[in-house]
């Protein structure tokens, strides 16, 4: 047997974390191109010329949307970090306590950790851009 760890495995659950990781970063990549549509919005209601402010109705659905866009990302980036954690988790309750690993699939890469801290960071940045328009919807029905 072989015990060489750069060995790469067939683990059909981490790719799918890592399908799941780059659906959260597409998903981010829209709500930060949303984000600039705030910001222009927010310039067109600086104007003096009231004739050019967008509508109320229009700015409350913008904001509906990117808050929508977050929860789709919270609940994508928590599945998979869910999953991937999962996997961890298995190949660590696979591996006896104190015994080299022979078996290359029971090896913990440093791949699977960097997708379960991708997911967790993919929460966050869903998370606080969630929390932006959720703000800024009540902001403005106030």
């Amino acid at each position: 047997m072989s015990r060489n760890v750069t060995t790469q495995t067939n683990n059909a659950g981490i790719g799918f974390g890592i399908f799941l990781a780059i659906v959260g970063i597409l998903l981010l990549c829209f709500r930060i191109y949303w984000a600039f549509r705030y910001r222009k919005l927010a310039k067109l209601l600086q104007t003096p010329n009231s004739q050019n402010h967008p509508r109320k109705e229009e700015v409350i659905q913008n904001l509906r949307i990117g808050f929508m866009v977050s929860l789709v990302g919270i609940l994508i980036a928590f599945m998979a970090s869910e999953e991937t954690v999962a996997i961890i988790l298995g190949k660590t309750l696979a591996q006896p306590q104190g015994v080299a690993i022979y078996q290359a699939e029971n090896m913990i890469r440093s791949l699977d950790v960097f997708v379960m801290l991708a997911n967790v960071n993919l929460i966050g940045a869903h998370f606080f851009g969630g929390v932006t328009s959720l703000g800024l919807l009540y902001w403005v029905e106030e």
